[in-house]
């Protein structure tokens, strides 16, 4: 039986910190992650869809999870991310916003906003934060059961391993005096098992808690150039039309020109149309919005926020 002191479920941000701060203080840990890819709601791509662990060839990646972080407001995540030596640059709000009021009028241009302070982003994306705490770590494995002992807390973890083009699950038991959940609740209480089991009311708390942004979904269109601050304009837009509602400059800070927008059309309403579908009503959009130009692609790409990427190269 495997032993340490202190087990860590998820290695997105949260448990990936928790790690480094036990790591960097001698406290035996092991973390344990189901997916095959690490930082949870934080993953970054290069132009053509595809993930980089490779940080020297990252910098030109686009976030399909979270983008920015306030160094004002988060001091401790300002501090860690210059303790990891990574770079950052402001996000590009400079000239007009456009604003669509409705289908029936044409968009107008306005003043735009400045944050305060100001959004903060990582050159290769977010994923760079994760992958510099990862780099300094061990780990990875899925967590199927939990079991309470009289003595110690007894963690089942299931191993994939691959022999003779075969796929095996194995399992494997790691005996921690003390458990870190750093997942969603709803995805502990779906997936991992524990005995004994948890309290009812405990149970149903943690299966309909939400999950911050996890019905939102993005879209990337990725150009050659930003043409649009050509226009004096910040890559800017809030919408009423749609499908996207609220867009802005993705620019990475050594590589591509790009958009990113939320959408403001539901998961199911989403889902009932096909991916094709959607692309194409978000590239007449932009077109709406920032001229002809924003026709002509690199590439373009989407990502449900709980899916896979789905790109194409135009």
């Amino acid at each position: 039986m495997n032993k340490a002191r202190i087990a860590i479920i998820g290695a997105g941000l949260s448990g990936l910190y928790a790690a480094y701060l036990l790591e960097t203080q001698g406290i035996d840990y092991v973390l344990l992650e189901a997916r095959d890819i690490i930082g949870g709601r934080i993953h970054s791509v290069a132009a053509d869809g595809q993930s980089l662990m490779d940080m020297k060839a990252s910098s030109d990646r686009f976030d399909l999870g979270p983008s920015w972080f306030w160094p004002g407001y988060q001091p401790q995540l300002g501090q860690l991310v210059e303790e990891l030596g990574l770079e950052c640059f402001a996000q590009f709000e400079d000239g007009d916003m456009v604003i669509e009021r409705s289908p029936n009028t044409a968009p107008i241009r306005m003043q735009d906003y400045v944050s305060s302070p100001t959004s903060m982003r990582l050159v290769g994306g977010m994923a760079a934060l994760t992958e510099a705490l990862y780099q300094r770590l061990d780990s990875d494995r899925k967590v199927c059961q939990l079991h309470k002992t009289a003595t110690s807390i007894e963690v089942e973890v299931e191993l994939n391993t691959t022999a003779d083009d075969q796929s095996h699950n194995e399992k494997i038991i790691w005996q921690v005096s003390q458990v870190l959940l750093a997942l969603p609740p709803r995805l502990v209480a779906q997936n991992i098992e524990f005995t004994p089991a948890l309290p009812d009311d405990l149970a149903e708390q943690w299966a309909s808690t939400a999950t911050w942004m996890a019905p939102h979904a993005k879209y990337f269109a990725i150009y050659d150039t930003p043409f649009w601050r050509e226009q004096g304009l910040s890559g800017s837009a809030n919408s009423a039309v749609g499908p996207l509602t609220e867009i802005h400059d993705a620019s990475a800070a050594n590589g591509h020109a790009a958009l990113f927008g939320f959408f403001g059309v539901a998961p199911k309403v989403r889902q009932s149309v096909s991916t094709e579908e959607l692309k194409f009503h978000c590239r007449e959009q932009l077109v709406r919005l920032f001229g002809t130009q924003a026709k002509i692609l690199c590439l373009i790409f989407q990502r449900l926020v709980t899916r896979r990427i789905h790109g194409d190269k135009y």
